[in-house]
């Protein structure tokens, strides 16, 4: 592990240690030891509890009480698949909103440049014969692809209020705990469609798409657990 040499080193620290659950190196269900990340990060012990306050605030860590050290203490969360598509039913609010506001943005001709990146978040799979299911290599590249291109959604829309909930509620990057929900075969489709929208400046489809894909996603997940739709 790489060591911090940020000036903000608080700001930093909550940084690295968000992505570590994010990207599930620290898996659900760890128990986190303070000094150890203080030691591997090459900081002090402050930084590291004013880290674990606001993860704990944010709902990427939890408080347990057990009757020895190895059951007390801060852990990293279970994500129930029910917990997880409340998450998906949020996002399909915020970055629903967040798609109209980007493509509005787009059609005034804001930053042309940034705007196109995002309409081509996908482009490297045109051609893809979605017959051939994706290896774990290419998911987990996929999955990269699909991380940036809805954070880079949210950053365009020049929103602070849509910025504060996403970054105080932590919806997008707590949906990608378990990784992938859906196989790349069943959203890169739903993904075309959006950027279809986004590169036709309608905001009002790319609104209704964005919806619909996390809304399909909240359904597979209520579906594997034999819960109703609600």
């Amino acid at each position: 592990m790489s060591r911090i040499e940020s000036t903000i080193v608080a700001d930093e620290v909550y940084r690295r240690i968000k992505l570590l659950i994010i990207e599930g190196k620290i898996p659900q269900g760890t128990r986190i030891d303070r000094k150890t990340l203080a030691a591997d990060l090459g900081v002090s012990l402050t930084p590291v509890n004013e880290a674990s306050a606001r993860l704990l605030g944010e709902r990427f860590l939890e408080r347990r009480s057990g009757s020895n050290r190895e059951s007390d203490g801060l852990f990293v969360p279970e994500r129930p698949n029910e917990e997880m598509a409340h998450v998906f039913a949020v996002r399909a609010g915020l970055e629903g909103i967040a798609a109209r506001l980007c493509v509005e943005r787009g059609q005034r001709g804001a930053e042309s440049m940034a705007y196109e990146l995002i309409c081509a978040a996908f482009d490297e799979y045109d051609g893809r014969d979605l017959s051939i299911p994706f290896n774990a290599e290419e998911t987990e590249h996929y999955l990269a692809v699909d991380k940036r291109f809805h954070e880079a959604m949210i950053e365009f829309a020049q929103n602070p209020i849509l910025d504060d909930l996403d970054r105080n509620l932590g919806c997008i990057h707590r949906s990608y705990v378990k990784g992938l929900i859906r196989r790349p075969e069943a959203t890169l489709p739903e993904h075309r469609e959006i950027l279809k929208a986004f590169r036709a400046r309608d905001p009002e489809a790319a609104q209704n798409l964005i919806i619909r894909h996390h809304l399909t996603t909240r359904n597979y997940l209520l579906e594997s657990l034999d819960l109703p739709i609600f």
